[in-house]
């Protein structure tokens, strides 16, 4: 499945843990509204191996929606190196969510969409904080409602987030 891979390559390129992705959801794109802070090219490093750089590219498709472009050019498969996605932010107490999903050359459809946490810091980094599949593994969740109320629920607890978050820095 192309979202599994998508999911697997976002890991392996940031050099975080899994991520999470489920077919329920936090808001709906009907109430998203675009954040232009969000928008632009964006770079992803790791302190480990400065010359990797994966490059971000967010655009605003219609007021609700964001186009996106995760691109490593060190990626040795062809196919491999660019992951292009479509989604929308959900507001949570004030904190944002993206939740996006996979756009297969193909033109299949993924039920399924990545969620994760979204910010820009005091530096204008954007910071991306990937949900923790393990931690969502033994809720109770079959509504939308139920995602909902334990996202809202645990917020501030570090074990519902992967150990380390996606840092990008702004190139234009």
């Amino acid at each position: 499945m192309r979202t599994a891979l998508v999911c697997g390559l976002c890991a392996l390129l940031v050099f975080v843990g899994g991520c999470f992705e489920t077919t329920l959801s936090l808001g709906t794109e009907d109430d998203s509204k675009v954040n232009a802070a969000f928008c632009g090219n964006w770079t992803v490093t790791n302190e480990d191996k400065p010359d990797e750089k994966i490059n971000l590219l967010i655009r605003n498709i219609d007021g609700k929606r964001y186009f996106v472009d995760w691109t490593n050019p060190s990626e040795k498969e062809e196919k491999n190196r660019t992951i292009r996605l479509v989604g929308y932010t959900a507001p949570v107490k004030g904190v944002t969510f993206a939740q996006v999903r996979d756009l297969p050359e193909d033109g299949s459809i993924n039920l399924k969409h990545l969620v994760m946490r979204i910010e820009i810091n005091k530096d204008g980094e954007l910071i991306v904080r990937q949900l923790n599949e393990s931690f969502f593994k033994d809720q109770a969740m079959q509504t939308d409602a139920d995602f909902r109320r334990i996202v809202e629920d645990n917020l501030d607890n570090a074990a519902m987030y992967d150990e380390q978050p996606i840092v990008a820095k702004k190139t234009s």
